[in-house]
């Protein structure tokens, strides 16, 4: 019988032992905002460093409980990203001149973290007066959806920008190889209706061209059909 009120006594004591949690205000991360540049912004505040290259500052506001910051920072015309690391909120970033960028920021704590929105800005050059149209942007079926046809048909979609508000038309390029063929040049409209076929995997992109002949390239998205 005392064997039995010992043993029963040690799973009380231990069966009602109070797991630790961790400290809930620390795992809460907030997401950052971004201040400067704005978005779409033609931007000519930078420092000029030489005739290709200024120093533009990025600013945002603190997210609750980061230690961290990495800028990530894309050349739009080539592909192109760099990071950099700050303890801070702001950074000066050398970049090329007369190029479109896009730029987000991550926070991180010691074990979470949260991106920002994604913004795009021109860095713009002295004696400018044609830039180039940012990559199509926004662009529907997203990247790796399955899609229902309608009618043997999907419609594709994007969003195409330019600081001088000059876009003229669009290429659009389809298929079933990761180097789509062109399917259609110099459309107005800013979205197509393609013949598809069910269960076949299919790649797209599009060329933004504005008054000038300037034009750039959006990546190359692709969806499946069900």
């Amino acid at each position: 019988m005392k064997k039995l009120i010992i043993a029963m006594l040690l799973i009380v004591t231990f069966g009602c032992k109070k797991e630790s949690k961790p400290n809930e205000e620390e795992s809460v991360l907030g997401v950052v905002t971004l201040v400067k540049p704005n978005q779409n912004e033609l931007c000519n505040s930078g420092v000029v460093i030489s005739d290709q290259i200024s120093q533009v500052k990025f600013e945002w506001l603190p997210a609750a409980n980061a230690k961290t910051y990495i800028l990530t920072i894309k050349n739009l015309e080539n592909g192109e990203s760099a990071q950099y690391s700050s303890a801070n909120t702001s950074l000066d970033v050398r970049l090329a001149r007369n190029t479109p960028f896009s730029w987000f920021v991550t926070a991180s704590s010691d074990v979470f973290s949260t991106k920002s929105d994604i913004w795009r800005m021109y860095n713009s050059g002295i004696g400018t007066t044609s830039h180039i149209p940012y990559p199509a942007d926004n662009m529907l079926p997203t990247m790796g959806t399955i899609v229902s046809p309608t009618a043997g048909k999907v419609l594709l979609s994007w969003v195409g920008l330019d600081v001088d508000g000059d876009i003229v038309d669009y290429d659009v390029f389809f298929g079933t190889t990761t180097a789509p063929s062109l399917l259609k040049s110099n459309l107005i409209n800013n979205q197509l209706e393609v013949s598809v076929a069910a269960k076949t995997k299919f790649y797209w992109k599009v060329i933004t061209r504005d008054k000038n002949g300037n034009t750039s390239e959006s990546i190359v998205y692709q969806f499946t059909t069900i």
